[in-house]
């Protein structure tokens, strides 16, 4: 639609210079029914022109039929073959020529206004629909016999780029061979055609008075948008732009755009001398220095490229001449005086002989920014008196910037052309200096550039994001990537609210560019936490495999494993080329810059089709844009349910494979079905689950059914909450000897394995299989367990810094111990190799880190040796046993899940615990009722009215009856949707729930006390299922 939109728009301005509008009237400049155009324009030129005026978003006439009789003040449009079009524009793209459009004031002395478009410099970019850089020049105005002036369009030659200016010479000279004349023209050719075509515009031929209107529709016909290769990034800027802005600045950008000043490049030198006459009432006339240099570096990847380099000594030099002659000379310390003495004493610690590089010459390798001066330059510009007229100006300059390189690296990734370093390196190093604009989060901003910068940022090559990536991390401060955040958010969010999406707004270019954007920075954030610097990504565990065939049971016998061996995988790569090139993991950083919850973008996360997004992610991987493969930027609820509809289709599979199986005769039951005694549920679940595993684990895939002996619930969800419920709390008592509790003391005990367990490791794998399926069948359990666990469960082995979270008392000593600097440390803290901890009798145990430990003493030499031996015993080595036997079943069931993909440790606390919020007044908000119940009854407000004056562990007793579980959901209690329903009039009757559906049936009560009185016994003494 866009496209067609740009077609329209330019087919309009076409028609408009050929034939113009019917008013004889008209006073606009570029149409040809105005009296002020008397020129002759051919087809060729008029379409050369009209893309011209699209690009500039030139003024229209209020009527602008496709085709309307010219008026009789001006002479037909020439009517010259449709070859002879198609070989103009091509010779102006060919030999980049640059295009002017001209046109003279009304008044003979004024002069006349020039725009000038710098085209692209390849042939189907020179058609391209991307930012117009405008020139103003004078010309004299000429009279013409009516005593009326006029307006003339002609092209003028420019002088062509030279390989040492631009990156793409060469593939356009390999693209010339590879596409012959079909799309190309020879040199010869070229050169011809621009000869004749400057003939042409010296002495016009005779023009007749009968247009062949087919020959105009044939050029307009020819001119397919849709072949321009126009990013949408680029093309619906066409939709957005911002006419009253651009109405108000374009007198400005003229002027700003004619002055000369041959500044190629900006430092913090040069802006200081620029900057000495900023503060006039009128910027345009008072500093129209200033303002040329910032428009025409600021629109430049080469001159910006070349800006702000780290200023070498030389540079230092002519800063502090700068400095000594505009100080104020009052005896004050001012800021100038002070940066005068920081250069001075810099100059006198340095060497004067090195021959150190001069900014504004070409620099290749990469570029080292001067954030400093860079930091300073915008601060004089923002604290000027006319800072956002500045800021107008480099608004619309990187607008310009930007839609240049979206368009030309667009365009040579499409033709698989080689680029320049060059080139990729202005390219880069002006990005840097744009992201590090401190008004970059301001909403003008946001709305104007931010979506033609992320899309600049997102089409370059992996590894210059990777060198941007390493930029952020090492180079800028925190403030400066929370600010680039901040105005990432602010983007996305914008876009959000701003247009209505379908189903599949996964597409809209605008989001998607910025949480492209956005991961770069997630990577430097990374890069730039605390991260554990001896991690390797070989400690990645691989699941070990339990999945034994019977040895009596030949293959071709097992269906299950015919049909196995026999379907699609999916061969797509779940690993990021960012992540790989950057050599990071997320296990790898155990605290980032920026918290990770500041990712969140909660609007995206609650607009999205999780659906959609996760059968993308699945069909495509990396290869397709799916929120998945960019999951920091979605909430932790939002991400279950991506892990809920991945479970789920598991489920759906193994439910349509039993189906097979029973129409071949081999039926078997599509549940994991399970029936347990209520007094006996952890020896009758493990029996079964050890039945399952051994025979075939594959059944663990399916989905769980519950059944209490000798109860009458069905399970629905319910029942199976109320045995995970049970289970856990059996198999985490301490009196069942299989875990330890940890900080006790600390008011948040954790449970943690005990090495001295007298039970197998078949034990342990049993319960690795409970909290799999847990979270396989979407049940949030009742167990704490340290942070540690769920780092090994992702598959991180754990290190020093682990010991924090694991035993902060012990993590502050060993602390205290490396950090200890005198050099009595093997008298202060007396200490071998040899440890001593309590096995789980309260005996006294000792352990050599090393070979006869007892005799070597800790020093400064190998302390860390000592601290690092110690955590690694504590953390892996002492239960190595159990906890492997307890991964190996926690992945039996979830090897194919998603969940190292999406989830942080953090996170993943949260899917198997629940969120650690509790709040009432969440659910209430969320509550339905039904069955002539509303939020306003009486009953409903005495229901609440309980619920809140109960204290913390009653709620949760409640929480329990009603929904089977007392613990609260990702997301808060607002994602439990609980439903009160009727259940007749006044009586006696206690409530009642359908915990599978989170329903609770509650009579119609007379009084409060009758409420809370019944509503205190169905929570206290509720047990079992039963029909109603």
């Amino acid at each position: 639609m866009k496209r067609d939109l740009a077609k329209k728009l330019i087919e309009r301005y076409f028609y408009l210079i050929t034939e113009g509008c019917g008013n004889g009237d008209c006073v606009n400049d570029y149409c040809a029914s105005s009296k002020r155009c008397t020129n002759v324009v051919s087809a060729n030129d008029a379409a050369a022109i009209a893309i011209q005026l699209f690009r500039l978003d030139a003024r229209l006439c209020d009527q602008h039929p496709m085709k309307v009789a010219r008026t009789t003040n001006n002479p037909s449009v020439s009517g010259n073959t449709l070859h002879d079009a198609n070989t103009s524009l091509a010779c102006c793209s060919n030999t980049q020529d640059t295009l002017y459009l001209s046109h003279d004031a009304c008044v003979q002395t004024n002069p006349c206004t020039v725009f000038q478009v710098n085209p692209v410099h390849t042939t189907d970019l020179s058609r391209s629909l991307s930012d117009a850089q405008i020139t103003q020049t004078t010309s004299t105005c000429s009279q013409t016999e009516s005593g009326g002036s006029s307006s003339s369009f002609k092209i003028v030659s420019a002088e062509p780029m030279t390989k040492e200016h631009s990156p793409f010479i060469a593939p356009i000279e390999s693209m010339a061979q590879q596409e012959g004349t079909s799309s190309q023209f020879s040199k010869e050719e070229v050169n011809e055609d621009v000869s004749k075509h400057k003939d042409d515009h010296a002495n016009p031929p005779e023009q007749n008075n009968s247009t062949n209107h087919s020959t105009n529709k044939d050029i307009l016909d020819r001119l397919d948008v849709a072949s321009l290769e126009i990013p949408e990034c680029v093309l619906h800027e066409v939709e957005d732009i911002n006419l009253t802005f651009m109405e108000t600045m374009k007198n400005t950008i003229k002027h700003i755009a004619s002055i000369q000043n041959g500044i190629k490049y900006l430092n913090e030198t040069n802006l200081i001398e620029l900057t000495k006459q900023q503060n006039g009432p009128d910027p345009c006339k008072d500093n129209n220095e200033l303002l040329s240099a910032l428009y025409h570096v600021f629109s430049t990847p080469e001159a910006l490229g070349n800006s702000f380099i780290k200023r070498p000594l030389e540079h230092k030099k002519d800063l502090l001449k700068v400095l000594k002659h505009t100080k104020n000379l009052s005896t004050s310390m001012t800021k100038e005086k002070i940066r005068e003495m920081e250069i001075e004493k810099e100059l006198d610690d340095n060497s004067m002989d090195e021959d150190d590089e001069v900014e504004g010459e070409e620099v290749y390798g990469e570029k080292q920014l001067d954030i400093e001066g860079l930091a300073r330059a915008y601060k004089k510009i923002n604290s000027s008196n006319n800072n956002e007229f500045y800021k107008n100006v480099l608004c619309l300059a990187i607008s310009s910037l930007c839609a240049k390189i979206t368009v030309e690296l667009h365009y040579f990734k499409s033709k698989s052309f080689p680029i320049s370093d060059k080139y990729l390196e202005d390219v880069l190093h002006s990005l840097k200096i744009i992201y590090q604009m401190p008004w970059l989060d301001d909403l003008s901003f946001v709305e104007r550039i931010v979506p033609r910068l992320v899309a600049a940022t997102c089409i370059l090559p992996v590894a210059e994001q990777a060198k941007l990536a390493r930029f952020w991390s090492e180079m800028s401060s925190e403030n400066t990537l929370r600010r680039i955040l901040h105005c990432l958010q602010e983007a996305i969010t914008f876009q959000l609210i701003s247009t209505e999406y379908d189903a599949t707004f996964q597409d809209e270019t605008a989001v998607v560019f910025a949480t492209k954007t956005m991961k770069i920075l997630y990577y430097a954030s990374i890069m730039a936490g605390e991260c554990d610097t001896n991690f390797d990504n070989e400690d990645i565990k691989q699941p070990e495999k339990i999945e034994k065939k019977p040895e009596n049971v030949r293959d071709e016998d097992l269906l299950q494993d015919i049909l196995i061996n026999t379907r699609p995988k999916n061969k797509t790569s779940k690993t990021d080329p960012l992540a790989e090139v950057l050599n990071i993991n997320i296990l790898a950083c155990r605290t980032p810059l920026i918290p990770i919850s500041k990712f969140y973008n909660e609007l995206l996360s609650d607009a999205l089709e999780m659906d959609d997004d996760y059968q993308t992610w699945r069909e495509h991987g990396n290869e397709k844009f799916s929120y998945m493969s960019h999951s920091f930027i979605l909430t932790p609820s939002t991400k279950t349910l991506g892990l809920y509809y991945d479970n789920r289709i598991r489920m759906y599979e193994n439910r349509r494979f039993c189906l097979i199986q029973t129409l071949i005769g081999q039926p078997t039951h599509p549940y994991l079905k399970l029936k347990v005694r209520r007094e006996h549920v952890v020896q009758d679940a493990l029996v079964e689950l050890e039945m399952v595993a051994m025979q075939n684990p594959s059944d663990l895939k399916k989905q769980l059914a519950v059944e209490f002996d000798g109860e009458q619930g069905v399970d629905e969800g319910g029942v199976s909450k109320e045995f995970f419920h049970l289970i856990v709390e059996e198999l985490f008592n301490p009196d069942y000897g299989m875990f330890v509790i940890m900080n006790s003391e600390s008011g948040n005990p954790t449970y943690w394995f005990n090495s001295f367990s007298f039970e197998t490791a078949a034990q342990y794998s049993l319960i690795g299989l409970i909290v799999g399926l847990a979270i396989y069948n979407n049940v949030i359990l009742n167990i704490n367990l340290p942070m540690v666990v769920y780092r090994k469960l992702l598959g991180k082995r754990c290190t020093f810094n682990d010991l924090q979270d694991w035993n902060q008392e012990l993590y502050n000593g060993l602390k205290n111990l490396l950090d200890y600097e005198e050099d009595d440390i093997e008298e202060m803290f007396m200490q071998t190799f040899r440890i001593c901890y309590k096995d789980a009798f309260g005996e006294i145990v000792y352990h050599d880190l090393i070979d006869n430990g007892d005799n070597v003493t800790v020093n400064h030499m190998n302390k860390k040796e000592f601290v690092d031996k110690y955590a690694d015993f504590l953390l892996n080595e002492s239960i190595g046993v159990q906890f492997n036997a307890f991964y190996r079943g926690f992945q039996n069931v979830m090897e194919e899940s998603p969940l190292q993909y999406l989830f942080w440790p953090e996170e993943l606390e949260q899917i198997v615990c629940g969120s650690k919020v509790f709040d009432m007044s969440e659910l209430e908000e969320t509550t339905l009722y039904e069955g002539g119940y509303h939020k306003d009854t009486e009953v409903i407000k005495f229901f609440w009215e309980f619920a809140h004056a109960l204290p913390r562990a009653s709620q949760q007793k409640l929480l329990q009856f009603t929904t089977g579980s007392d613990r609260v959901p990702v997301g808060g209690l607002g994602k439990l949707k609980l439903t009160i329903t009727r259940n007749g009039s006044d009586s006696d009757r206690l409530p009642t729930a359908h915990t599978c559906f989170n329903i609770l049936l509650l009579p119609e009560y007379s009084s409060k006390d009758k409420l809370d009185e019944r509503l205190s016994k169905a929570i206290n003494y509720a047990e079992g299922f039963g029909m109603i």
